[in-house]
């Protein structure tokens, strides 16, 4: 079945927000017509105006006139027999069909071919999805040595507890199962927390999602199996994460535990390292004492820097990836040398275009080019999907390619022709010097490959001299489009001249097909990639509210463990003031010595994310940029969550009476 609509791009209702009166908007032929919002559509095969910068609106053909437009069709859509139907089906059927209009007399700009069975986005959503996966399991990680630090210096604390079970006779086996069955409690109590955060995690991140690319969600209601997945987490992480330590702790001999007298049994000094930081001089004596109370309990200092250091790399690996977008995006586009793009609906004489375009207000320069699209002739005689063939102005100032391999074109070339990285994906089998047979409306050429450049978010794009490319398709002297520099780069004196140009043009008699502004391909661009980065960040804050309790957690068992101690400093003149500064620099220094480690941690994990991130969203990797701003972000964030982590125990501690604190077992 075939079927063909009109359809041209408007702003939706819903991005406007608009009241069901419409409201008032110029025309390209100038006036001013007022719609009425008759409803509502869900199209799923438009991606939401949220996600590429441009929404869409449905009109009759009576409205269509009425925008200065004439009564007539410009896009094909075609639904295959079958459900899905076969993949090489649809790429048949479209070639037969499109060779067809070709022969007809008629231009096809561009083939899009849909995944039959399968939505636009889904190449977007499996990339992302693998991505927070790993996140994810970085968090379960990091939550693993949580317990694991957690249950170490609850088994440490009661050392005296354990030696008296022993002396009345308690086995290794019963303290251990004692301890593994109030693991799984805590288990129990984490899965009844997880489960109803974890739906409305889930629920919020699927309506965002959804939003963003326009899929209306019927069910939010979870699978089963993702409860049995939490229960599954929920009971054995706890259990396997403490065993060692339980382990460790239960073979304690009731000799060594009734002879812990409360103080901290961590002798500092003993190895090189302790040695080389005793013998740091100069400093305040609590400064002094906070540096040394921080290696005193090395294995839990370990813990405590793996979640915080996995973090703070992964936060700056995050903003390191955006970098890499943004800088990506910034130097494809830089590729441009122009500011926008009219297209013509057929071709005109340059000289036309070029007497209604040199004298307008605002035009710096402007080119006359011509485009088709074409398809490469395999060995096996099958083609290619489509490829769009630009043919630039000789010495066209307009492009700055980045060369991959090869040279770009010279203006004596004829045959010759520059394909981008996207083409390689179509054909990759085509190298520089090759020749290759395209079929450009019905007209098959040789041409010769003399450069590979980088692709600029255009899709498949190869580019020909201009004479020999409109000679060779019988229309020499002609052209459908020019590409203007205007003289502000600003995103509204941009899309005000494309407005002007358009309106210019359709008062000559000249029938635009569209305008395109270079901001609007960056606008496009940076939304999808905040899509991105939003969720990359929502995990990021999820990996430092865990390394944020690590660290209070470690904070609170040191001072527990110190109870005996800091009541002694007390005792010999010590003030609150004193016993605070004591904890809490404690804390600021394994916050920055995590953030130390995750600086380093973050150029591999940097790399890696962005090859991710890159072949998932963009088909190559992203190249390395590191963000130092994130360095600074990630500083300023790590010492107020120290500072807090260390200020709550230390309170804590200095509320009690030494009478107290003495007292303590």
């Amino acid at each position: 079945m075939l079927l063909l609509i009109p359809v041209i791009s408007a702003m939706a209702a819903e991005a406007l927000s608009l009241p069901a009166s419409g409201r008032s908007r110029l025309t390209p032929n100038g006036r001013q017509r007022e719609l009425k919002i008759s409803g509502l559509a869900h199209d799923l095969n438009k991606p939401a105006g949220t996600f590429t910068n441009q929404a869409t609106g449905y009109i009759t053909f009576e409205t269509l006139e009425l925008f200065g437009y004439p009564k007539a069709y410009n896009e094909l859509l075609i639904t295959i027999e079958g459900n899905p139907p076969d993949a090489a089906r649809v790429k048949e059927v479209a070639n037969l069909v499109a060779d067809k209009i070709i022969k007809g007399g008629r231009a096809v700009y561009s083939i899009v071919l849909a995944n039959p069975g399968r939505l636009w986005f889904e190449s977007f959503l499996a990339p992302m999805t693998s991505i927070l996966g790993i996140l994810g399991l970085i968090i379960l990680i990091m939550s693993g040595l949580l317990v694991v630090n957690t249950i170490s210096a609850l088994m440490a604390q009661q050392l005296r507890q354990i030696g008296m079970m022993k002396a009345v006779g308690a086995r290794t086996s019963q303290i251990m199962w004692v301890y593994l069955f109030s693991m799984l409690v805590i288990g129990l109590a984490a899965l009844a927390v997880a489960v109803p955060l974890g739906n409305l995690w889930t629920r919020s991140s699927v309506k965002l999602l959804a939003g963003i690319i326009n899929f209306n969600i019927t069910n939010l209601d979870l699978p089963l199996q993702v409860f049995y997945i939490q229960f599954g987490l929920s009971i054995l992480v706890p259990l396997i994460a403490a065993l060692f330590p339980i382990l460790s702790g239960s073979r304690i001999t009731v000799r060594e535990a009734i002879s812990d007298y409360g103080l901290s049994k961590v002798n500092f000094g003993q190895s090189l390292f302790d040695q080389i930081i005793g013998r740091i001089h100069g400093l305040p004596r609590p400064l002094l004492l906070s540096l040394r109370n921080t290696f005193r309990q090395k294995g839990r200092l370990a813990l405590t820097l793996a979640t915080l250091s996995i973090a703070s790399a992964i936060f700056i690996a995050v903003l390191s990836v955006y970098a890499s977008l943004t800088g990506t995006m910034n130097r494809a586009l830089s590729y441009y040398g122009f500011d926008l793009i009219v297209q013509f609906s057929r071709t005109y004489r340059i000289e036309q275009i070029a007497n209604e375009v040199k004298d307008l207000p605002g035009v710096v320069t402007a080119e006359i080019w011509d485009s088709a699209s074409g398809r490469i002739l395999l060995p096996d005689g099958s083609e290619t999907d489509p490829i769009m063939v630009i043919a630039p102005s000789v010495n066209t100032a307009l492009l700055n390619p980045s060369l991959l391999a090869g040279r770009w074109l010279k203006p004596t070339d004829e045959n010759a022709i520059v394909i981008n990285s996207d083409v390689l994906k179509v054909a990759p089998n085509v190298r520089v010097g090759d020749q290759i047979t395209l079929n450009i409306e019905e007209k098959e050429a040789v041409w010769t490959v003399v450069g590979i450049i980088r692709s600029v978010l255009s899709g498949p794009t190869a580019y020909a001299n201009y004479p020999y490319f409109s000679r060779m398709l019988g229309r020499y002297g002609e052209a459908a489009a020019t590409y203007v520099k205007v003289q502000l780069q600003d995103s509204g004196y941009q899309t005000m001249m494309a407005k002007l140009l358009q309106d210019h043009f359709e008062r000559s008699g000249m029938r635009v097909g569209s305008t395109t502004t270079v901001s609007n391909l960056r606008q496009s661009a940076i939304s999808q990639y905040n899509v991105i980065f939003i969720f990359l960040l929502l995990m990021v804050v999820l990996l430092t509210v865990v390394g944020g309790l690590g660290l209070t957690g470690t904070m609170s068992l040191n001072v527990l463990e110190r109870t005996r101690e800091i009541g002694v400093l007390r005792a010999v003149g010590a003030s609150n003031g004193a016993v605070l500064q004591i904890i809490i620099v404690e804390g600021i220094l394994i916050g920055l010595i995590s953030w130390f480690i995750g600086i380093i941690l973050a150029v591999p994990l940097s790399w890696i994310l962005g090859r991710a991130v890159g072949t998932g969203f963009l088909g190559e990797p992203l190249p390395l940029t590191y963000s130092f701003a994130g360095i600074l972000i990630w500083l300023l964030i790590v010492l107020i969550l120290a500072s807090i982590a260390s200020y709550i125990p230390a309170r804590r501690a200095v509320i009690l009476t030494v009478r107290d604190i003495l007292a303590y077992e």
